[in-house]
């Protein structure tokens, strides 16, 4: 690894997509936003996840053999709109790293959207603007109203907490420790 080590946080979606390169041995933070509508790629999904691909490349640009750990939000398997869009998206992502990052932070770790939420604010229920405000609070970053900068910049801080990095607040460490909730199924009887 040539240079001080970083830490990539990505938020995805083509709505929104927001990507920080943080180094804090280097002391600094590079964070980029960019939307991939639809409409400007005539309505071809695979011309937008393209356009993606092309643009994770581009963020990754000097730093793909620097990269110590890489933290991607996930999606909440719950939601019953858009779930083949969103894997699809995490597949463009976790692909496009695989082939251009060149140390094993390849692999991303996968952080639920509400353990992002609660890392930033305390709780796993947290709105855009209290996201923003937290960011503000605790990193002094001023991301105006873009929420998907925010969140790739608390995605960038939690892989810098789970390389062993400090958290700054009890209930940081908490959520990068607590065991996940194995949930019950019941069948119904026929």
């Amino acid at each position: 690894m040539t240079g001080t080590p970083v830490y990539m946080g990505i938020d995805q979606s083509v709505g929104g997509c927001g990507v920080t390169m943080l180094s804090p041995a280097g002391d600094y933070s590079y964070t980029r936003t960019k939307a991939f509508p639809l409409a400007k790629f005539g309505g071809k999904e695979v011309l937008q996840l393209m356009a993606l691909e092309d643009w994770i490349i581009e963020c990754l640009s000097g730093y793909h053999d620097r990269l110590k750990l890489i933290a991607r939000e996930g999606f909440a398997y719950g939601a019953k709109m858009g779930r083949e869009k969103a894997g699809a998206i995490a597949y463009a992502v976790d692909s496009t790293l695989v082939d251009w990052v060149a140390t094993d932070a390849r692999y991303p770790s996968v952080i639920a959207p509400g353990s992002v939420k609660e890392f930033a604010t305390g709780k796993g229920k947290a709105t855009k603007q209290e996201m923003l405000d937290a960011v503000k609070k605790l990193w002094g970053k001023d991301f105006g109203k873009d929420d998907n900068a925010a969140d790739s910049f608390v995605l960038a801080q939690m892989a810098y907490a789970l390389d062993g990095g400090e958290t700054g607040s009890p209930w940081q460490t908490q959520v990068l420790t607590k065991p996940k909730k194995a949930k019950s199924r019941t069948r119904k009887k026929t």
